[in-house]
């Protein structure tokens, strides 16, 4: 790998945890941004594999934990305290005026 592609990897690494990071925080497509964090910990297991698992040494432990993270909030979604859960509660109350 070159200088230029990695350049352009690592670009795209920290567009996509910058922005999942606020859509998490605020609660928009939560489950889209676990999914695409859960790809991003994959990938990063998959390259710190080789040197074991435990942190202290270059393993993979922290990106399992995050893993394991980004996993519950694909699959549970975001939660009552989230723009997503306002939203559905103004285009319910606004359905029920109709």
């Amino acid at each position: 790998m070159n200088s230029e592609q990695a350049f352009w990897l690592a670009l795209i690494t920290a567009s996509i945890e910058l922005i999942a990071g606020w859509c998490l925080v605020l609660g928009l497509a939560s489950r889209i941004a676990g999914f695409l964090l859960t790809l991003m910990m994959g990938v990063a297991i998959y390259f710190h594999f080789p040197q074991g698992f435990y942190g202290s040494d270059g393993g993979y432990e922290w990106a399992m934990l995050c893993l394991g993270g980004s996993q519950v909030i694909m699959l549970l979604g975001e939660g009552n305290f989230s723009l997503s859960a306002l939203f559905r509660a103004v285009s319910t109350e606004q359905t029920k005026s109709i």
